[in-house]
């Protein structure tokens, strides 16, 4: 029997981020159809993580730094930003070029290095690739364009030529995925490309308490018999994680505590500046609201008595999940929640109202990202019904994995195996 294989291009993975949990739930899933995923990538969030590294696909390589932050002003028009990109293209379609080779690998998947600019030079390597290999098959996964980011707004004027050439790419042996139905509606009315959407893919539907996890509520600063409220997002200020403060301010009875699982980006001054605002929102809350940024990453691990806690754990002891984010290309903490079984708030943005909403996920909704007068009302009923609360649970399990789970991805990706 001939190996089926597929490689993975990504800048970085391994980590807690949107695309590295699609990239893990579509690689269990390919296994299971008889695939063998190959990784080549920028960055590893986490060193035990099998991958081929190229440091200069890693957005955050210095020289990527300093093409980003020249093509990004409206003060840089030199002809040396071209040589840079160009420079830096060559190496990493050097680099790509060797690992297709070693793994014989002619169909790959590129995670939004051609959808958002965030690594010009690789877009430009990744365009190289597919015009000087026709017989390699690549499916551009774009999970959000810089359209729709008003942060990629202006710029030198050298800017829209790139945009328009690059992201994303026009080539035939190219087969576009988006996750929303906005995203495939303005691909095709700027670019006139085609897409399929892909929405984010659920295979695990169950997580159990066990002994692992039972310490999860001490380690998290947590008494026994506390109900915890998990808000499972990066701290950036799209996530509106001030909604979720505002609520368990709100919520009556004791034991009521606050989880904030993510992290801010250090990297990043709109998060740590966001990071800053949240901490000042829960100054003299130390016992009801805490941070566990360090204890939860993608795999559970022990090291000594220290444990770091899987997100499924997190799940598995939460009693409600708050989502208030204001946008997302798609959800997947809104997913994780449904297929793991904790009642969810969210907030109704654009993409909940447009793709998921009319799938009858039985949620506590709000609006604008606003806390209403009946909000708390509603969560505190569902945590006071367990009959309810348990037929939720099971309703929203059976309606993930009949709208999102596994058979939907091989589904939709079948024109890619095939070659249409």
């Amino acid at each position: 029997m001939i190996q089926k294989k597929i490689g993975i291009i990504a800048t970085r993975l391994g980590g807690l981020d949107g695309v590295s949990l699609e990239v893990d739930k579509w690689r269990r899933i390919l296994k299971k159809a008889g695939f063998k995923t190959y990784l080549c990538v920028g960055e590893k969030a986490k060193e035990s993580l099998h991958a081929t590294v190229i440091p200069s696909l890693s957005a955050d390589s210095g020289e990527n730094k300093k093409i980003i932050n020249h093509f990004f002003s409206r003060e840089t028009d030199s002809e040396f930003l071209e040589d840079k990109i160009e420079n830096e293209a060559k190496k990493i379609e050097k680099g790509i070029n060797t690992w297709l080779k070693k793994y014989k690998i002619n169909k790959i998947i590129v995670e939004n290095i051609s959808a958002l600019p965030i690594h010009v030079p690789a877009a430009v390597a990744i365009d190289k690739v597919l015009e000087k290999n026709p017989d390699v098959r690549a499916l551009l996964h774009h999970h959000d364009f810089h359209w729709e980011r008003k942060s990629y707004f202006g710029g030198c004027k050298k800017i829209k030529p790139f945009l328009k050439k690059y992201f994303p790419p026009k080539r035939k042996n190219a087969f576009h995925v988006v996750i929303n139905s906005t995203a495939r509606d303005s691909l095709f009315e700027k670019y006139g490309i085609k897409s399929v959407i892909v929405p984010n893919i659920f295979d695990r539907f169950t997580a159990e308490k066990n002994t692992f996890n039972s310490t999860l509520k001490k380690d998290f600063g947590l008494k026994k018999d506390d109900s915890f409220f998990v808000v499972p997002v990066r701290i950036v200020p799209r996530k509106n994680i001030e909604a979720a403060i505002e609520l368990i301010k709100e919520l009556k009875g004791t034991g009521m505590k606050l989880i904030i699982a993510g992290c801010a980006d250090p990297y990043d001054f709109q998060s740590m500046t966001y990071f800053s605002k949240i901490h000042k929102l829960t100054e003299g809350m130390e016992e009801k609201i805490k941070f566990v940024c360090g204890q939860v990453a993608p795999k559970r691990k022990k090291t000594g008595k220290h444990k770091v806690y899987s997100l499924a754990d997190v799940y598995a002891r939460a009693d409600f999940v708050f989502y208030p984010t204001l946008y997302e290309g798609w959800g997947n903490a809104f997913g994780e929640a449904m297929a793991f079984g904790v009642p969810t708030l969210v907030n109704r943005y654009d993409v909940f109202k447009r793709d998921i909403e009319k799938f009858g996920f039985e949620v506590v909704k709000i609006d604008n990202g606003k806390i209403g007068k009946n909000t708390v009302e509603e969560v505190q009923k569902i945590l006071n019904d367990k009959i309810s609360k348990n037929r939720i649970i099971r309703h929203n399990k059976e309606t993930i994995k009949k709208y999102f789970g596994p058979d939907v991805l091989m589904e939709k990706l079948e024109p890619f195996f095939v070659g249409k």
